[in-house]
């Protein structure tokens, strides 16, 4: 089972269920049954995972989490989450403060700006902790990628964490997987928090695009020999007229 943990856990974005799938080869079923439903909670905690609910969706990050169930602030609901089926059931209300409300409507309202398939939640404890996910499958193609960022807020400190998955897998199997911590100074000012999580996370995603592009032109370059063992150029025009010659003279 342990095994199969692993492979769970370390699916690329949106394959768990082919990676189930996988598994189920490798492992009896009796061995999954015993213990699957924790590895898949598991997952949707550390990846963020959203389960569905008939208007809307809660966000299932381990912070949201208590004895009945999964809460999601905008609706001001807990809810029972079928792991496997990403789908919610609301078992209980739940009111939230409204500092907490505005919030996490201003962090809503970030990530429908500027993450097309974006969720976001904010949860309270003894801190604030504010979850970013944003997710892109597109199988057709061969490729899927995931960010994540989770924020805690708590005596002026907003402390960050940000990663990014990407899989793709067209004739071959590359991945890039990144994370990096951030920690910034802050009033307790919704405007001023949502601020500096838009500027740290636009950032981040420029130095990756600049990332990518120095990769292009540099490091993938030196994988390949610029001359051939020799250390001369092959003259192609050359080998082609003796190849003609070679022709003619037949």
């Amino acid at each position: 089972m342990q095994t199969a943990r692993e492979f769970l856990l370390d699916a690329p974005p949106g394959e768990v269920a082919e990676v189930y799938n996988d598994v189920r080869v490798l492992v009896s079923d009796q061995v999954l049954q015993d213990g699957i439903i924790d590895v898949f909670e598991e997952h949707n905690q550390q990846q963020l995972i959203v389960a569905q609910y008939a208007s809307g969706h809660v966000l299932l990050a381990k912070e949201a989490k208590s004895d009945k169930g999964y809460f999601d602030p905008h609706s001001e609901q807990i809810y029972a989450v079928d792991h496997m089926k990403l789908t919610a059931t609301p078992v209980e209300h739940q009111k939230v403060d409204e500092y907490h409300k505005s919030l996490n409507e201003s962090v809503r309202e970030y990530v429908s700006n500027y993450y097309p398939s974006g969720y976001s939640s904010v949860l309270k404890s003894n801190e604030y902790t504010i979850c970013i996910v944003a997710q892109k499958y597109n199988p057709d193609n061969f490729w899927s990628g995931r960010w994540r960022s989770i924020w805690t807020l708590q005596d002026g400190i907003l402390k960050g964490k940000i990663f990014v998955h990407v899989h793709y897998y067209e004739d071959g199997n590359v991945q890039l997987k990144t994370e990096k911590e951030y920690s910034v100074q802050t009033d307790s000012q919704i405007p001023q928090i949502v601020k500096h999580i838009q500027k740290i996370e636009q950032e981040y995603q420029a130095q990756i695009n600049t990332a990518f592009i120095e990769s292009a032109v540099s490091t993938f370059k030196a994988l390949r020999r610029q001359l051939p063992i020799t250390r001369t150029k092959v003259d192609w025009q050359a080998i082609a007229a003796y190849k003609v010659g070679q022709e003619l003279g037949k």
